[in-house]
């Protein structure tokens, strides 16, 4: 804990313990006050205003009692004043996050510096702010920082308060999330109604940050960022389920598998085994200061290169890249390859790059072996920047248990494109998913697929998601949807 917490940790002890005498109840316009929905905050918190400094919110009720105890509802969060507390006890704010029910498992992952709360990693912009406030204020985290796709931003939550800032937005100009006027909707009409265009309104009884299927993928999405593109790669794939009912996505160099009961916990794929790499049997350690043993078994294990640990150690240690299963294999370009349990590491020594250890790409070895066809990679020739692509199905009205056909085009400009691999994703009512990739463009852009039949009832409509296969976040999607029906 720094000094400087401490110091004003204790500073603000002293104010609350002078000031808690005051019992004027009134509400007083104060020089913080601020009456942006016709309302002022009340003079009987001045202690717990002052110590929010530049976290304080304008009011958007006037005080009121319940139980001797005094509340008074902000645009961000909810003060509390308990007279019959312990000094020092007095003020404090409301946990309501914990009431809207926002909660997510820690990642449990960290890098550097990351300062950890409680398993979670507290976003790198708020870090100063936390250290200064700190739980006593701000409260416990209850999730790592999170992407809202549909307001394009980045918000972490907390017991008392939440934070987020535009991707748009400059570093450092962060936001307070409207957490007062979410949960007292009912009795804060005019502050509701004031940030309805500009935030998510929540439900009353509370926000499910997402299904099972988006929370797999947030919690890919917040893995991979963390770790880096330069480590795994490029996207390959959407987020698809396999036939254990995990949900994974492929990149260039690694696999990431969520298990729908665990969907805040990331596993990495075997990938060097389902690519065909063997396994090596272990060996005796070596007498190299630039090696690091690992043992596998009394006196027997893997040597790895003092680059390939130090890199391993950087990007999460072995539980992202798994134990090493070969041994340290010679290239005829003088640099070396080591393949562990979910990657291959290769070092460069002639490389310009700043970094001279790569993981080899085996997440495309993985793609054209589960789908027959060579990945396309976001960045290169494989896909141009502006695509046109039209989708239809033979069958708006679908006969119950009949067959589906899906076609695809695709044209840059109005030039047919060849080579183009698509796949579609079907998205049932019992919220499961089903994907399909189809062929290869031919000479004339298009491409289609027949698709098992779906016994749905009669009245169903199946939303469905044609993307390009490989581009980065799947950016290139279409959505559309089809009837089950019987014409009469």
């Amino acid at each position: 804990m720094c000094l400087r917490k401490v110091f004003l940790f204790i500073f603000l002890l002293l104010i609350i313990a002078a000031l808690a005498g005051c019992e004027n109840k009134d509400s007083v316009t104060q020089p913080y006050a601020q009456d942006l929905f016709g309302y002022t905050i009340s003079e009987t918190f001045t202690p717990l205003v002052n110590a929010l400094g530049e976290l304080q919110s304008p009011a958007i009720t006037d005080i009121f009692v319940r139980n001797g105890v005094y509340y008074q509802y902000t645009l961000a969060y909810l003060m509390v004043y308990n007279p019959s507390a312990t000094v020092g006890l007095q003020y404090r704010l409301f946990p309501l996050g914990n009431d809207l029910r926002i909660a997510q498992p820690p990642a449990q992952i960290s890098q550097g510096n990351d300062l950890v709360v409680d398993g979670y990693v507290i976003w790198s912009e708020l870090e100063q702010i936390y250290r200064i406030y700190g739980t006593s204020l701000i409260g416990p985290p209850i999730t790592e920082l999170l992407y809202n796709k549909d307001m394009n931003r980045y918000e972490q939550y907390f017991t008392n308060m939440a934070f987020y800032r535009n991707v748009d937005g400059r570093e450092g100009e962060i936001g307070l999330m409207p957490y007062g006027a979410w949960y007292c909707n009912s009795i804060c009409e005019q502050a509701y109604e004031s940030i309805y265009e500009e935030f998510i309104p929540l439900p009353p009884v509370g926000r499910e940050l997402s299904g099972k299927e988006q929370q797999a993928e947030l919690t890919i999405d917040n893995f991979a960022r963390k770790l880096g593109s330069d480590f795994t790669g490029e996207p390959l794939s959407g987020m698809q389920s396999n036939a254990d009912g995990q949900y994974f996505r492929i990149y260039e160099n690694v696999v990431m598998i969520v298990d729908p009961s665990y969907v805040n916990e990331v596993k990495f794929l075997d990938l060097p085994e389902e690519v065909g790499v063997a396994p090596n049997d272990p060996e005796p350690p070596q007498e190299a200061s630039d090696y690091v043993f690992f043992p596998v078994r009394a006196n027997l294990g893997f040597n790895i290169p003092k680059a390939f640990f130090d890199f391993i150690t950087l990007h999460g240690t072995f539980e992202v890249s798994g134990p090493p299963i070969q041994n340290v294999q010679e290239l005829d370009n003088s640099g070396i390859v080591q393949c562990f349990e979910h990657l291959c590491l290769e070092f460069r020594p002639n490389t310009l790059s700043s970094s001279k250890v790569r993981l080899l790409p085996l997440g495309r070895d993985y793609f054209r072996k589960i789908t027959g066809m060579v990945p396309a990679i976001s960045g290169t020739d494989n896909i141009p920047q502006t695509l046109n692509v039209k989708v239809w199905e033979r069958y708006p009205l679908l006969p119950p248990n009949q067959s589906q056909e899906i076609g695809v085009a695709v044209f840059e400009g109005n030039q047919p494109l060849s080579n183009v691999n698509f796949y579609v994703t079907l998205l049932l009512p019992n919220g499961s998913q089903v994907v399909n990739f189809l062929n290869a463009t031919g000479s004339d852009g298009q491409t289609h697929i027949v698709l098992d039949p779906i016994d749905l009832p009669k009245g169903t409509m199946v939303p469905y998601q044609v993307c390009v296969a490989g581009a980065a976040g799947s950016s290139v999607c279409l959505n559309e949807s089809f009837l089950i029906w019987e014409d009469e």
